[in-house]
C-alpha cells in the first residue's frame, strides 16, 4: 500500500512519475494512438508527455479489447495481481526468518516503483513463473502449453527470451517432448522475431537508458561517471560474455547434481538468466530487483543449511536488502544528514549512495553467475546419457 502514498514515497526518493500505474497509461496510450490512426512508433499524443511507443505492437490488441486510457487503473492492477500471484507460487515460506526476508525483499521500495507505475516487467514475471510451473508438471501438454504464455511475453516485451530458451530446453522426460518443445518453441520465436522485425528496430533506435538514482546494470556505474551511455552498454554485455566464460572454465571440474524435476532449481535458473542478462545487456530501474525473487527460494535454502554455500547464501540476501534499501533509506534521513552536512551536500550524497549501489550489484549477479554455469552443466549431462 505505501506505493500508492506519493507522500512516503517521496520520502523514500521513489518518484512518482505521474498518475498511478504510469506505464500501464503508455501502453493504452499507444493503443489508443493506433486506434485513432497515428503510427505510435513514430507519433504517440496521447501519451502523458509525448513519449514514441518502444515495444511490439502486440499492445495495441488492448484497443481491439475495448480497453482505452481510462481503464489504465484496471489494467495496472491486473498487473500488480499477477505478479502477486506468482510471488506466492515462488516463495512457499517454511519459517518466520524466511518470510521476514522474504518481506525485506519484496516490501522495499524499488518494489513500489514497480508496482506505482503498474510496470509490464511484473506481468513478465507472471507469465515467465507461470510457463515454469507448466514445464515442470507431469504430462505432455502441460510443458507443451508452456509457449503460450513464453510466446505472450516474448512478444509482449522482447527481453523473455532470455528465460525462455532455458525453458524450451528444460529437461523432462520422454526426452522426446524436450526435444519438441524447442522445435516448435524455436520456429515459433523466430517466427514472432520476423513478424515484429520493425518493432524491433525501432526498440533498438531509441537506445533509451534509465539514469536516475535507482538504476540497475553494468553499465549504470560508467555512465554515472560521465562516459557514454551505448559505449558503456556495449562494454556491460564484453564484460558478462567473458565473466561467463571465466566462470565456465573455473568451475570445469565441479561435479553438481540438479534434479530436473526441482523447482527450486529451476527457478533458480530462471532467476540467474533474467537477473543477470538485465544486469549486463542494459540499465534499468532497480524494480528489475524482481526477478531476483526467483532466486530467494534457493538462498534461503542454502542460507538456513550447515553445507559450504551457507554463508555465500546469507551474505547474498544481507547485500540485496542493501541495494534495494540503502538509497531509499539515504533519502528517508536527508533531514538529519543535510542539516549537519549543509544544503551543498545534497547532491554529491545522494550521487554516492547510488554509486555504491551500482558497485554493490556487481558483487550480487557475478555470484549467481558463478553458481548457475555447473548447474546448467549438470542439466546438460542427463539428457546426454538419456539420448545414448
Amino acid at each position: 500500500m505505501l506505493a500508492f502514498v506519493p507522500e512516503v514515497m517521496a520520502k523514500f526518493g521513489v518518484g512518482r512519475y505521474g498518475p498511478w500505474f504510469r506505464d500501464a497509461y503508455a501502453m493504452l496510450a499507444a493503443s489508443d494512438s493506433a486506434q485513432a490512426g497515428y503510427d505510435p512508433f513514430v507519433e504517440n499524443p496521447y501519451d502523458l508527455i509525448g513519449e514514441r511507443h518502444i515495444y511490439s505492437d502486440w499492445w495495441f490488441a488492448l484497443g481491439k479489447m475495448g480497453l482505452d486510457r481510462s481503464d489504465h487503473s484496471y489494467l495496472g492492477l491486473a498487473f500488480l495481481l499477477a505478479f502477486w500471484a506468482a510471488v506466492t507460487w515462488v516463495l512457499p515460506l517454511a519459517t518466520k526468518r524466511d518470510a521476514w526476508l522474504a518481506l525485506a525483499v519484496c516490501g522495499s521500495p524499488p518494489f513500489w516503483l514497480a508496482a506505482n507505475r503498474g510496470n509490464p516487467d511484473l506481468l513478465m514475471f507472471a507469465l515467465l513463473t507461470l510457463a515454469a510451473g507448466m514445464v515442470l508438471r507431469p504430462g505432455v501438454w502441460p510443458g507443451r502449453l508452456a509457449l503460450v504464455p513464453l510466446g505472450l511475453a516474448v512478444g509482449l516485451k522482447y527481453y523473455p527470451v532470455l528465460g525462455a530458451g532455458l525453458l524450451l530446453a528444460w529437461p523432462t522426460r520422454p526426452a522426446s517432448e524436450r526435444v519438441w518443445r524447442i522445435v516448435v518453441g524455436g520456429v515459433g520465436f523466430a517466427l514472432v522475431g520476423w513478424l515484429l522485425r520493425d518493432a524491433l528496430a525501432n526498440y533498438f533506435s531509441v537506445g533509451w537508458l534509465a539514469r536516475c538514482q535507482l538504476t540497475f546494470g553494468a553499465a549504470a556505474l560508467p555512465m554515472k561517471a560521465g562516459l557514454d551511455g551505448e559505449s558503456c552498454v556495449r562494454l556491460g554485455l564484453v564484460a558478462g560474455a567473458g565473466l561467463a566464460l571465466w566462470a565456465a572454465w573455473r568451475t570445469r571440474d565441479e561435479r553438481v547434481t540438479v534434479d530436473p524435476t526441482d523447482r527450486t532449481a529451476l527457478l533458480f535458473l530462471l532467476g540467474a538468466t533474467l537477473l543477470g542478462g538485465n544486469f549486463f545487456l542494459t540499465v534499468g530501474f532497480l524494480y528489475k530487483g524482481i526477478f531476483a525473487v526467483w532466486l530467494l527460494p534457493a538462498f534461503l535454502i542454502w542460507a538456513a543449511g550447515t553445507g559450504p554455500l551457507r554463508g555465500l547464501a546469507r551474505g547474498w540476501l544481507a547485500l540485496v536488502i542493501v541495494i534495494l534499501c540503502f538509497v531509499p533509506l539515504v533519502c528517508l534521513a536527508s533531514p538529519w544528514w543535510l542539516e549537519w552536512l549543509g544544503a551543498a551536500s545534497e547532491a554529491p550524497v545522494r550521487r554516492s549512495a547510488a554509486a555504491l549501489v551500482d558497485a554493490l550489484a556487481w558483487v550480487v549477479v557475478v555470484p549467481v553467475l558463478w553458481l548457475a554455469v555447473p548447474m546448467l552443466r549438470a542439466l546438460v549431462r542427463p539428457v546426454r546419457k538419456e539420448a545414448a
